[in-house]
């Protein structure tokens, strides 16, 4: 019987993919992958070809593996707009949240969204 690990090797001489590419094609959960693929690439079975953001346009950065020892990519700097971007919708999600909690505590209408994160 063939490991999980030795499975995901197999597949990546098929090609480079990312670790979320991989379980999705395979049906396997994400974290699974990820650690054999980490393990791999600790034990030199794997290199880091280059670097895929997790939602194509945003999101952080995820490592494309590819089979067979190699030098590694080294991972994109996070620019000012994107470091500016994050901090903009970090501070608008908390302003929702703290104007309701205000509303809830002084008896005023509640965001219907923060009453279901509260159960």
């Amino acid at each position: 019987m063939q490991s999980t690990r030795d499975y995901l090797m197999e597949l990546l001489r098929c090609g480079d993919s990312t670790a979320g590419d991989m379980a999705d094609e395979q049906r396997m959960h994400r974290n699974t992958v990820d650690y054999h693929l980490k393990r791999a690439h600790k034990e030199g079975r794997a290199h880091i070809a280059g670097w895929k953001r997790h939602f194509e346009i945003k999101g952080k950065w995820a490592p494309v593996f590819r089979f067979g020892p190699g030098e590694d990519k080294p991972e994109p700097k996070r620019t000012k707009a994107d470091k500016s971007k994050d901090s903009k919708r970090y501070y608008a999600r908390n302003r929702l949240l703290v104007r309701a909690r205000h509303n809830a505590k002084n008896g005023k209408p509640v965001n219907p969204y923060y009453q279901l994160m509260q159960h």
